[in-house]
């Protein structure tokens, strides 16, 4: 294929998610790829070289090396240069996180001067941010592009890419499916990427990433800082039979709420046999990936839509639901305590945990700060009185 003739996709974010898994499966797949990132070094790097390495890990240890040719990297602030790479209306896709999301917005608006071309473009957002297409219009008014969102199921721990000279590599779990939004396409489908699976009910596919997978990975660093703080990595954690036994119970029950609020996209054996897989990749050793890393930023993970509180306001739709919300606030308890001092490196989860020690505020109270419940709504009352009996 000539160079002129590759599809092209250009990715915002050359980072854990960018590299391991957007760029490598397109780029696998035939696709000039286009990075823009802000990180100077890999923006260097990566144009010295015109490629890049993916380290895939298979939980049994065994390791691949795939070699992404054909790629390109421009500096975030170079607008002329990514106006370039946008030409001909090619796939854009994000993997910057929550935060940077409406930046990249921004920068897109920037180097897309008419804004007709803006409407036409079509972003896959490498998120699981449950309703991106909300931030693209509150950003981008009635010029906001096709935006897509994703479930990006792939493990990718921090501190896996090389030294600060040399072609990048990057080292993550050989999970390669990425579940997209098939709906609303302004152009072609990426129909031809191996790798993609297109859903017309992505909404219920999020929440499966972050109510099973998301929920059960912290819950199971969370547990492991309580009983005890020497388990440094999860593939550790989930090997002793206490742990492992309770982040299973915890998934189950997420597993049970889901095949219930979407029963024309799940059954819940499907979902169930979904939790015996991702208990066996959380014990992927090769991946190193730690306690600390998985467990911390309980200001966000806390959150009203986030992990533990969004699956509890799930049961919470049901009768009968005493024993899930049970389930799932024991989860709670342990996050809560996740910021012991020494253990935790960021000062707020140590202050959360510290509000809870020194007993000026219940878990309760803690829990109602941080994810913004109130007791005059129902299914928050619901969610808040199964942290009473703690």
């Amino acid at each position: 294929m000539a160079e002129t003739d590759r599809p092209r996709i250009v990715v915002f974010g050359a980072g854990a998610i960018g590299l391991s898994f957007i760029g490598q499966i397109f780029g696998r797949s035939g696709y000039e790829v286009i990075f823009v990132d802000t990180n100077e070094s890999v923006v260097r790097r990566i144009n010295a070289h015109r490629r890049y390495r993916v380290r895939l890990i298979s939980p049994d240890g065994t390791h691949r090396i795939v070699e992404i040719d054909n790629v390109s990297a421009r500096d975030v602030a170079d607008h002329a240069a990514i106006k370039t790479a946008l030409r001909d209306r090619p796939i854009v896709a994000t993997a910057v996180g929550l935060r940077a999301f409406p930046a990249v917005l921004k920068t897109l608006r920037s180097a897309v001067s008419d804004a007709c071309e803006l409407q036409l473009l079509d972003v896959l957002a490498a998120e699981n941010i449950h309703d991106p297409r909300a931030i693209a219009q509150r950003v981008l008014r009635r010029h906001a592009p096709g935006v897509h969102p994703c479930s990006v199921g792939k493990m990718v721990p921090l501190g896996t890419g090389t030294v600060e000279r040399g072609v990048v590599e990057i080292a993550s779990e050989a999970f390669n499916t990425l579940i997209v939004d098939g709906t609303g396409w302004r152009g072609p489908k990426p129909e031809d990427v191996e790798w993609i699976t297109l859903v017309n009910d992505i909404e219920a596919w999020i929440d499966r990433k972050l109510f099973i997978h998301n929920l059960g990975h912290s819950a199971c660093a969370w547990r492991a800082r309580a009983i005890g703080p020497e388990i440094r990595t999860i593939a550790e954690a989930i090997t002793r039979p206490e742990i492992r036994d309770h982040v299973a119970s915890v998934m189950n029950t997420a597993a049970r709420v889901l095949a219930r609020v979407y029963p024309g996209s799940f059954s819940e054996s499907d979902l169930l046999a979904h939790v015996r897989d991702l208990i066996h990749r959380f014990g992927n050793i090769a991946l190193a990936d730690t306690v600390e890393r998985v467990g911390r930023d309980l200001e966000r993970k806390l959150g009203r839509d986030e992990r533990i509180v969004g699956a509890m306001l799930l049961a919470a739709r049901f009768d009968a639901a005493d024993a899930a919300l049970g389930t799932l606030a024991s989860v709670v308890f342990d996050a809560l305590r996740f910021g012991t001092a020494g253990a935790a490196t960021l000062e707020t989860d140590r202050s959360i945990t510290a509000e809870l020690v020194s007993a000026r505020s219940a878990p309760k109270i803690v829990l109602a700060r941080l994810a913004k419940l109130s007791l005059s709504m129902p299914a928050h009352r619901r969610v808040l009185t199964a942290l009473d009996s703690g």
